[in-house]
């Protein structure tokens, strides 16, 4: 939800691919033809990284790729300044939301 909120403008370029249940199956042989064209893979989740969507969906992407990639995974960096907040401060914190999303995103894809 949060990625959408960026505006057209910043994802028009970006193919979002949405993982709703976890652990998920097969990646897809369409994300995968994707990754190969593209070499870069994003994760982007409210969790922390130890056993999360972007370990996981690592581990399943070694066993498929024949090329080198870029990946990177945007998770729950846990209470970095010590104090604690709603939802969408701990996201702001952790960079999945707002401009700070954005600035992470634009470091990755340029």
């Amino acid at each position: 939800e949060n990625l959408f909120k960026l505006g057209n403008d910043f994802i028009e370029d970006i193919e979002v691919w949405v993982v709703s249940m976890f652990p998920f199956g097969e990646i897809p042989i369409e994300l995968l033809h994707n990754i190969h064209q593209t070499k870069k893979v994003i994760t982007i989740e409210e969790h922390y990284a130890a056993g999360g969507l972007g370990e996981s969906f690592a581990q399943k992407l070694l066993t498929k790729l024949t090329v080198p990639i870029s990946f990177n995974s945007l998770c729950a960096l846990g209470y970095l300044s010590g104090q604690f907040g709603n939802q969408q401060w701990h996201q702001a914190e952790s960079n999945l939301q707002g401009e700070n999303l954005k600035n992470k995103l634009t470091e990755f894809l340029i």
